[in-house]
């Protein structure tokens, strides 16, 4: 099912970025400063206004991975990196939302089962999945349950 959310979460980011398009058209990328025109695939996923917020997932999964290896940043900040605007705090939504969940999950998805941060990475991605309406949630939630049932006792 993994496999299958990975394919959903590029179709996600796919479909934002073409439903940004035309609102994206001469804005830029707030952390490469590309212009969509000079790299394709701006999108905003927050709440930010006017031409402020656009930018290139990848460029929001870099600046995030980035971010919490040379702030050496908690856990926390890490996560809010992949789940809220830095601009203007407000949660990512939509197709967005899903993108960045896939790669926040991507970061932990090596690390052994029984890894809290890994567990985190998973909820995180099993309960955007259930925001987004995806069929691929209920099973990803379980397998999220079921992990930390095993090595968190006390857990949901």
């Amino acid at each position: 099912t993994l496999e299958a959310v990975g394919v959903n979460a590029r179709a996600a980011a796919e479909s934002a970025v073409a439903a940004c398009a035309s609102q994206s058209r001469g804005s830029r990328c707030y952390i490469c400063q590309y212009t969509g025109e000079e790299q394709p695939g701006l999108v905003r996923g927050c709440r930010c206004r006017q031409d402020f917020g656009f930018a290139h997932i990848n460029c929001h999964a870099v600046h995030a991975r980035l971010a919490m290896r040379v702030n050496d940043l908690p856990a926390n900040d890490v996560f809010a990196r992949f789940h809220h605007c830095t601009l203007c705090s407000s949660p990512f939504r939509g197709g967005f939302a899903l993108a960045m969940a896939w790669e926040y999950w991507q970061l932990f998805e090596s690390k052994p089962r029984s890894d809290r941060h890994r567990c985190g990475a998973l909820l995180h991605l099993g309960f955007t999945l259930l925001i987004t309406g995806d069929k691929e949630a209920r099973p990803i939630l379980k397998e999220a349950r079921l992990v930390l049932g095993a090595h968190f006792p006390g857990s949901p």
